[in-house]
């Protein structure tokens, strides 16, 4: 599995089911419908301070083991998943399936990657790889120069940015000007301002991002931010960080990481 992981011609849908397939042998097209995670997959490391500090932590029965473990709300599907990331049950989670949990919710304040996102939805396709279905089939029908193609990507994705944005209610971002502020200096204390239009936010959202044709990953390697810097205010990170202390959870962590080495130390 972590060979199919990492095989640079194979991309995983997690949380997917084919919904239609079409076409024939060596040329077949399938749509794909994509279950939320509620948690970023390029920005969850794996920590597992999340789950932590869920409270439903050791509530509910662990289907892999058929019942004789438990897991909370937020969870690794079993040791060896590929991605190991964690995702959210929106049955059992407080937030989604009842709209409130504790005052946080604890597993996104313990989350210092900002990785959890409870407004994420149920997609088929993403307006990124509609864009390339639209503009390769116009490829397909006429020969394009690079330029053309170019022009026709951008203008296909505002486009579809558009109608997604009539049926969403969210604002369309116009322009492509970067702000006049470096990347260092775009994380303040109570505001991060998008380096892609100059908004100020709490926290970078990932459906404001994606209105730029960006996720999180991609938005961080561009400006080279670390993959793990929280797309944040800095006062929002300090407190996550506070809350995290106060639970333990670093502690837990270097415990954890302790008898992993001791135990791999054993095995040698």
């Amino acid at each position: 599995m972590v060979s199919v992981g990492q095989h640079p011609n194979i991309r995983l849908y997690t949380l997917s089911e084919v919904t239609k397939i079409e076409g024939k042998a060596g040329d077949f097209t399938v749509e794909i419908l994509r279950h939320p995670r509620y948690v970023d997959e390029s920005a969850c490391t794996g920590c597992g301070a999340c789950a932590e500090a869920c409270v439903m932590k050791g509530r509910i029965k662990i289907a892999f083991d058929m019942g004789l473990g438990k897991r909370g709300a937020i969870y690794i599907a079993f040791p060896q998943s590929v991605p190991l990331k964690y995702t959210i049950d929106p049955e059992t989670c407080l937030t989604l399936s009842r709209g409130k949990c504790k005052k946080g919710p604890p597993c996104k304040l313990a989350c210092a990657a900002d990785a959890i996102n409870f407004q994420e939805k149920i997609m088929s396709k993403t307006l990124v790889e509609m864009t390339a279905e639209i503009v390769q089939a116009q490829g397909i029908s006429r020969s394009m120069t690079i330029e053309e193609l170019q022009l026709a990507l951008k203008e296909t994705f505002a486009t579809l940015q558009e109608l997604n944005s009539t049926e969403t209610g969210e604002a369309v971002i116009e322009g492509n000007a970067i702000p006049a502020v470096t990347p260092e200096k775009s994380i303040l204390k109570n505001k991060i301002i998008c380096l892609e239009c100059g908004e100020e936010f709490k926290t970078l959202s990932f459906k404001h991002l994606e209105a730029h044709g960006l996720t999180r990953r991609e938005y961080r390697q561009k400006y080279g931010f670390s993959l793990r810097q929280p797309l944040c205010a800095k006062a929002i990170t300090d407190k996550r960080k506070k809350a995290g202390k106060k639970r333990g959870i670093p502690e837990a962590l270097k415990k954890n990481i302790a008898k992993r080495k001791k135990a791999n130390a054993a095995k040698k």
